[in-house]
């Protein structure tokens, strides 16, 4: 075996390691009760990993601004051991937090890497969803038919909470567009059409609005701005245009009469006290930022302010309540600071199908952060950084494009 050959084989045996890590932690772990050899031994691994192929090969993190501004947020959170009413829920959320740090940096070393391993992550989050679907199958919580979905009442009988399915979900169809984009093969071809009803279908039996919408919005931006053919042929060319669009109103009238024979539709036409109690935290959550602007209320202690008892259900919300002004900022350069990058980016080069990915990415999960608080999570942060690293990638590829 000569030594190009060893490493295509030790690239493969990482990317599979990859995958079997995402699986684990998100997808086998809570299933089977595994969940901590993911925590504490595959995930861990996988970041000694990455620093050992960053110290090899002498490259070291660039776009380095979001992760640490993770990290200071880790320690930032550590002022509230002078004022915790909980100190149990105080080291619960640091433990996610810290999770979500060595996500990150996994996630962001792996991707910049010589032979960089973005794909097998993309691979990981597409597979997680259909593990994911498949176990709501066999526990009973997805029953194909008029209703599609649980009572609304029933929503926490889910392996999961029952939104997270949708953030997996969109987290997957961006990784479906990327692989697309990548390999444009028969494989990700039928992939990209098939998964994406998947993902509403799931939508649906978890009745998660937002998921829903995004889902669905990245999809009709995906194929009505980004999808390019190759067929230089002008009448090929809009022929399949023409089908495309035939498509495109076909799955929406489909979809809607989906949407009005489903439980899902009472959920949509009704206002529920759930929407109003949401809205109400968030205000709820300003104002004890207002109270406590330097400090807050310390992490994982909103809920015991809150009359609700629940979080804020929004990271720029959660941050600035719980650790202050400070720790707000610090979110918002997280989730925003790519955003603008990739603004940028795409007023440059408003063609490249890889920057409208990126852009939309960072676009819909700015607004997604408004319904959950995912700067907490690994399953999250491991995404962004992929995408953070991602951009980096195309912004030196466009570089040396130029500079050529």
């Amino acid at each position: 075996m000569n030594y190009t050959r060893q490493q295509k084989v030790s690239k493969r045996a990482l990317g599979g390691y990859i995958i079997i890590t995402i699986l684990v932690l998100f997808v086998l772990g809570p299933r089977f009760g595994i969940t901590k050899i993911g925590t504490y031994g595959l995930l861990p691994l996988l970041s000694v990993i990455g620093l050992s192929l960053s110290i090899k090969k002498g490259q070291y993190l660039t776009r380095k601004h979001e992760f640490y501004c993770l990290i200071f947020l880790f320690f930032l959170s550590l002022t509230g051991l002078f004022y915790y009413e909980d100190l149990t829920e105080m080291i619960a959320n640091m433990t996610r937090l810290l999770g979500a740090i060595l996500g990150a940096y996994c996630a962001l070393s792996l991707s910049q890497a010589k032979n960089n391993f973005q794909v097998p992550f993309h691979v990981a989050y597409v597979l997680l969803i259909a593990g994911l679907f498949i176990v709501m199958v066999t526990n009973g919580n997805f029953v194909l038919g008029i209703g599609l979905s649980s009572s609304k009442l029933l929503r926490d009988v889910f392996m999961l909470n029952a939104n997270s399915y949708s953030y997996y979900s969109f987290f997957a169809n961006i990784s479906l567009f990327i692989l697309f984009l990548q390999y444009k093969n028969l494989i990700t071809k039928i992939a990209l059409g098939l998964f994406p009803i998947l993902f509403i279908l799931i939508s649906f039996a978890t009745q998660s609005r937002s998921g829903l919408l995004f889902i669905v919005l990245s999809n009709l931006v995906f194929w009505l701005f980004i999808f390019k053919t190759n067929n230089k042929n002008p009448f090929k060319k809009l022929a399949t245009s023409f089908i495309t669009l035939v498509a495109i109103v076909f799955a929406i009238y489909q979809f809607t009469i989906l949407l009005l024979q489903s439980d899902f539709s009472k959920r949509l036409s009704v206002k529920e006290d759930s929407s109003q109690e949401r809205t109400n935290i968030m205000i709820e959550g300003i104002n004890y930022f207002l109270e406590y602007p330097f400090t807050g209320v310390g992490i994982g202690q909103y809920p015991i302010y809150s009359k609700y008892g629940l979080f804020t259900h929004n990271s720029f919300i959660e941050a600035f309540a719980e650790q202050g002004f400070i720790a707000g900022i610090l979110v918002l350069i997280i989730f925003i600071r790519p955003l603008i990058i990739s603004f940028s980016l795409f007023k440059k080069h408003r063609q490249n199908p890889e920057v409208k990915v990126q852009f939309l990415f960072f676009i819909v999960f700015a607004l997604f952060n408004n319904f959950y608080v995912f700067y907490k999570f690994s399953f999250a942060m491991i995404f962004h950084f992929i995408m953070i690293g991602y951009q980096q990638q195309t912004l030196r590829n466009l570089q040396i494009k130029d500079e050529t």
